[in-house]
């Protein structure tokens, strides 16, 4: 099966290469790389130059992630696509796992794992293990799946109508919600797919009123005929329905020890120090060498 990435790309040269060659050096040689690039100053265009034929892209303005994203899918002649940022990266020898998996499920439309999340040197923060895809928990309260670690069928993105340009914040989230809409099926890896950056000048992490405004629409769009307490106490009821998949899946308490405990050495990548439990936090980040 033939492999698309798409990278949408703009004045993140630093992260260029680290991206390209997470590509160009998997495990299978049926593989396009789409770089649609939004006019970058800098030295994008020289490094891309570099790769000749390897790598396909076009550097021209655009209107914003979702229409380089459409660019670049309208380019593509893959069976399965990858939307990998280009402060991303995957995992060395992974494709031709991912290829198999599909190969031996043809009804399913996604495939997607675990992540890494690193800062912008490469250090590695944690791991963050998935759970369950569960499309009433993703219409309300989170998408669970990060599309460095994501595959899915290309006719099928087509089939939902791409990437949605009227979402900035919240534009994977909305895409997801399309793409499963249907009782659609996955298949879930126990394996680090991707590696996502975690940098000051993220999207998500700069602009977060923005974020929560996009948040609070998609949720009135998926039910229009609710009210705001109407759509919060669902919320609430999906959240305990999240968390019981997490304890099921066996990732709960890792991602309670890192709220508890690790998440404050990141504090300033994260937007804050995660949860500080009077004297149990500072016990634990003690007895677990953390300052």
């Amino acid at each position: 099966m033939r492999f698309s990435i798409l990278t949408p790309s703009y004045n993140q040269a630093a992260f260029l290469e680290r991206n390209i060659h997470s590509v160009l050096d998997q495990d299978v040689t049926e593989v396009e790389h789409i770089v649609m690039d939004g006019g970058s100053t800098g030295s994008t265009t020289e490094i891309l130059k570099q790769y000749g034929d390897k790598v396909r892209w076009v550097s021209e303005k655009d209107n914003g992630q979702a229409d380089a994203l459409n660019k670049a899918l309208a380019m593509a002649t893959g069976d399965l696509l990858g939307w990998l940022n280009v402060d991303e990266y995957y995992e060395p020898q992974i494709f031709a796992k991912i290829s198999e998996v599909f190969r031996q499920n043809p009804d399913v439309v996604m495939v997607y794992g675990d992540f890494r999340r690193v800062t912008a040197s490469g250090e590695a923060i944690r791991i963050n293990r998935q759970w369950r895809f569960d499309f009433d928990v993703c219409q309300v309260q989170t998408v669970i799946v990060q599309n460095c670690a994501a595959f899915f069928r290309r006719d099928r993105v087509i089939e939902c109508g791409g990437f949605d340009a009227s979402w900035h914040y919240v534009l994977d989230w909305e895409l997801y919600l399309r793409l499963m809409r249907g009782n659609q099926k996955w298949v879930k890896l126990n394996q680090v797919l991707g590696n996502f950056t975690m940098h000051a000048l993220a999207k998500t992490s700069s602009a977060p009123e923005e974020f929560d405004r996009e948040i609070q629409r998609l949720r009135r769009r998926e039910f229009p005929k609710w009210t705001d307490e109407q759509i919060e106490e669902h919320r609430l009821k999906q959240v305990r329905r999240m968390q019981m998949h997490m304890l099921m899946d066996g990732v709960l308490w890792e991602k309670i020890w890192f709220k508890l405990v690790r998440q404050a050495k990141y504090a300033d990548v994260f937007g804050g120090a995660g949860v500080e439990v009077p004297v149990l936090s500072r016990f634990l980040r003690w007895i677990s060498g953390v300052k």
